[in-house]
């Protein structure tokens, strides 16, 4: 699947989510999928475009600091997006990172609640194997 493709599909998946943040988060998410590791500097470095690392780091920078990105919408959407392209039976390991809580401290129920509060559709939350706390 080409970025352009990905980002069409996004687009149709997160209808609420501002086409400009789907670009970026579609840009990152192909740049992950290609880095040796999950720092962005890495990830920015392994984006699509022709522009300088240097600018490519402050996009992902620029995103991961976005205060009006909300995270709990592109969450819900891809967890919908994800489980409904599972085969029949199988089911979806979460892994959280909790290092951004503050001083909120990572329970079992949190990974629930965050799914309900996230728009995972009911139907959804029940194939989600478990939570992993990293």
């Amino acid at each position: 699947m080409t970025l352009e493709a990905f980002t069409s599909f996004l687009v149709s998946q997160m209808p609420k989510i501002r086409k400009s943040q789907i670009k970026t988060l579609a840009a990152l998410v192909f740049g992950l999928f290609r880095a040796d590791n999950i720092s962005a500097a890495a990830i920015a470095r392994k984006m699509c475009g022709l522009v300088d690392d240097k600018h490519k780091i402050k996009r992902v920078d620029r995103f991961m600091g976005n205060k009006r990105i909300d995270i709990l919408a592109m969450a819900g959407a891809l967890f919908n997006m994800l489980i409904a392209r599972l085969p029949e039976k199988s089911r979806l390991l979460v892994a959280l990172d909790w290092t951004d809580m503050h001083d909120e401290t990572p329970d079992p129920g949190a990974g629930r609640h965050l799914l309900r509060q996230s728009g995972c559709s009911p139907q959804h939350r029940d194939r989600i194997w478990g939570m992993a706390f990293i």
